[in-house]
């Protein structure tokens, strides 16, 4: 364990434990860096209704059989070079995942029936669109992969190196989506987003070519961000819009300035951040 990270505001020593509490964190998490909880820790981290979040999971444990100690664990990190990741479909109260694991087992969660936030890459973890009840999914690096339809459920959708999202579309016919960010895809037709009526906040970070901008309007955002964003197939619908908040970094505000005539919209335009 580092000892800098005791000098960090969100780290503390807890007798054996060091716990990590952050405003992004639903629970407190005891932190392990390169090793695995004992079974006194195991038990006192279920008897607090901490998380647990191991940084670099050593090669003996790859396995993964520590997790037996943990059958009531609700959130849990993992972060490691190669791990055995079927064991955590056996963690039937798990709410939040956060997994980092370069190879790795696909996970079937179908059996994940309470979790309801997943973080991680997108390989080997393809259907954590099929969990019956996630409501946000924070996504790296899905490479050739497009994104199936969203179920829903599923409240926040963020995406990293979204080579091959091009579009999306709803399953059901009660779409909850309300919060997007797509990073890095070629392009994207923001047509596509009229199937998720409760969307209010949308975000594009290096997306090369936004198609379909004149759709914009008929949506019901109140936050657009476009962050380095490429080119726009209709800027002139940006003087028709009524959202709340409007941020441009990057080049194309050059583009969209002109359009910045709408009283009722709060427009932010940066060179970049």
């Amino acid at each position: 364990m580092r000892a800098d990270l005791l000098d960090s505001p969100f780290f503390e020593r807890e007798g054996s434990l060091i716990v990590r509490r952050t405003p992004g964190d639903a629970v407190p998490y005891a932190y392990f860096e390169g090793a695995v909880p004992s079974r006194r820790q195991a038990a006192t981290i279920m008897r607090n209704g901490y998380g647990l979040y191991v940084n670099g999971v050593p090669g003996a444990h790859r396995g993964l059989g520590f997790l037996q100690r943990f059958e009531q664990l609700t959130h849990l990190g993992l972060l490691a070079e190669a791990a055995e990741t079927r064991k955590i479909e056996d963690l039937s109260n798990l709410r939040e995942l956060r997994l980092m694991v370069s190879s790795a087992e696909e996970i079937d969660f179908t059996r994940m029936s309470r979790l309801a936030t997943f973080s991680g890459c997108w390989r080997f973890h393809e259907s954590v669109f099929e969990a019956p009840g996630i409501e946000e999914i924070f996504l790296e690096e899905t490479l050739s992969k497009s994104i199936p339809s969203l179920p829903d459920s599923l409240r926040r959708l963020t995406v990293i190196g979204a080579r091959s999202v091009r579009s999306l579309a709803a399953r059901g016919p009660s779409p909850q989506l309300e919060e997007l960010s797509i990073h890095r895809a070629p392009s994207f037709d923001v047509g596509s987003l009229g199937a998720f009526p409760l969307l209010r906040k949308t975000a594009f970070e290096r997306v090369k070519a936004i198609e379909n901008a004149g759709l914009l309007a008929e949506l019901q955002l109140e936050e657009l961000g476009l962050i380095n964003c490429g080119s726009v197939d209709d800027p002139a619908v940006f003087g028709q819009l009524e959202f709340n908040h409007i941020t441009v970094v990057g080049k194309l505000g050059e583009t969209l300035r002109p359009f910045a005539t709408n009283t009722s919209t709060s427009w932010l335009f940066l060179k970049h951040i």
